[in-house]
């Protein structure tokens, strides 16, 4: 099932309390944008989060899960790799028998090897930046495909700058700033703009005129209190958007492009791109919006950007300067960058569309992952039955209809391969499937419960679930 954030047809009462929630997450990581993504759950949900860093805490290991309702997964934390989520906590959260959620960036890389874990920890809500047109496809997974999927941004607007003084653009002697880094070949087209967009600018900045702080060396990166002074500073920012055109499944794309960079060090991105990249660029669009943006936004900054989808967040002309691809239209952006009267315009109705409309804040996420988990802690039966009541709006993802059968085996057998793997929980998705009004459907996979339930006797959940099915059956 997926979703691009709330459905305002969905009623769902609250759980009557807050749920304890444990969110594994970096929270020593050297971005700001990630730090304050982590601090947004403590400082805004109506739930009670405990951050723990698995990677720097021992405690985590001896931790007793059981005594939360659900466990959050950030996206700092990279659950293939023993070095960010060690074995012995991914094998308590397969255990864990509340909800299961997952907050995931950077998801173009080891796509299958993401999945499979997932599948392996159980978890049940993911929340994503792929589009929802898309998140299927990109997550194909046998195990993932009940999984409840929504569609979210990389970013959202930093509290700590809504109400930062900055100096007028007048008063801004830096014409162009930017900050990036190059990025690995096998991204793709789209991972190589970060660093034509330095290029092109650079290679015309002089002849233009324009006084310009650019550049794509790590060692040249900013950070913290640094960076909010340097894009304060300047009368407009360069930006691209983030992702990447390749979705690598297998990570067999890197290696491929690893292998050869390594035997040809002084390879071009045209020539690894003719030779490897080609037959996969844009097999699966992961394009999107960059947390800088609202970051600029909010110190007043405008944006020279290439054009692009930018998650519908912000339009050309009324939000960002547009240079072409090609920059066949440099002229006219330094016509713009010359105006200061333009500028200011631009910066002040960006930061009132996209600042202070609270449409972007901390808050507004919040209250939609908080919405969410409201939605799936009640089908976990985490509030009192007689004092709450569900109204939901049939969707075509619920499976009501007899005449998508091909669509019922597929999803029930995806239920079942779930069950199997993890017997101890029977989550919203499967009560919905099983609860269909196809009788002889819901026999199929009631007999496969029951087979399950005898091999697991000490499942009382289990045992609740079947009954009231064969109670509805009848």
């Amino acid at each position: 099932m997926v979703e691009h954030g709330s459905d305002p047809e969905v009623a769902v009462s609250e759980p009557q309390r807050p749920l304890q929630i444990l969110l594994l997450a970096d929270d020593a990581h050297a971005a700001n944008s990630v730090v304050d993504h982590i601090e947004a759950f403590r400082s805004h949900s109506r739930h009670r989060w405990f951050v723990v860093n698995p990677m720097r805490h021992p405690v985590c290991a001896t931790l007793s899960f059981e005594r939360f309702d659900a466990i959050a997964i950030h996206y700092s934390i990279a659950v293939i790799w023993d070095s960010f989520l060690p074995k012995a906590i991914r094998r308590k959260i397969e255990r864990f028998n509340g909800l299961k959620l997952q907050f995931i960036q950077d998801e173009y890389r080891k796509v299958r090897a993401f999945s499979e874990r997932m599948a392996e920890l159980g978890i049940e809500l993911l929340f994503t930046l792929v589009r929802p047109d898309l998140v299927e496809r990109a997550y194909d997974h046998p195990g993932l495909r009940c999984v409840r999927k929504v569609s979210v941004l990389p970013g959202y607007v930093p509290e700590k700058l809504h109400d930062v003084d900055v100096p007028p653009i007048r008063d801004r002697k830096l014409d162009i700033a930017y900050r990036s880094r190059r990025l690995p070949y096998w991204y793709g087209e789209l991972g190589q703009e970060k660093v034509r967009i330095a290029e092109q600018t650079l290679a015309r900045a002089a002849a233009s005129g324009l006084v310009v702080d650019i550049s794509v060396r790590e060692e040249d990166r900013v950070y913290g209190e640094g960076w909010i002074r340097f894009l304060s500073s300047a009368r407009s920012v360069l930006g691209t958007e983030g992702g990447a055109s390749i979705w690598d499944f297998d990570g067999s794309v890197q290696r491929e492009v690893d292998a050869w960079v390594k035997g040809h060090p002084d390879a071009t991105f045209v020539e690894v791109s003719e030779r490897i990249l080609a037959a996969h660029e844009g097999n699966l669009p992961y394009n999107t919006m960059s947390p800088r943006l609202f970051e600029a936004a909010a110190l007043r900054t405008p944006m020279v950007m290439f054009p692009g989808w930018y998650n519908g967040v912000v339009e050309p002309h009324r939000h960002y300067i547009p240079v072409e691809k090609d920059f066949s239209n440099w002229d006219e952006v330094v016509r713009r960058l010359r105006d200061d009267a333009f500028l200011q315009d631009l910066a002040d109705r960006t930061h009132k569309e996209l600042v202070e409309s609270g449409r972007y804040s901390k808050q507004a996420f919040i209250a939609l992952v908080d919405h969410v988990v409201d939605e799936e802690a009640i089908a976990h039966g985490m509030r009192p039955e007689a004092t709450t009541r569900i109204r939901i709006r049939a969707r075509s993802a619920y499976l009501t209809s007899a005449t998508r059968a091909g669509l019922q085996v597929e999803r029930v057998l995806a239920l079942l391969w779930r069950v199997a793997r993890r017997p101890f929980q029977i989550g919203r998705t499967a009560l919905r499937i099983l609860r269909d009004p196809d009788r002889s459907l819901r026999a199929v996979v009631i007999d496969r419960l029951r087979s399950i339930y005898l091999r697991n006797p000490h499942l009382p959940r289990l045992y609740r679930t079947i009954r009231s099915l064969g109670r509805e059956g009848r």
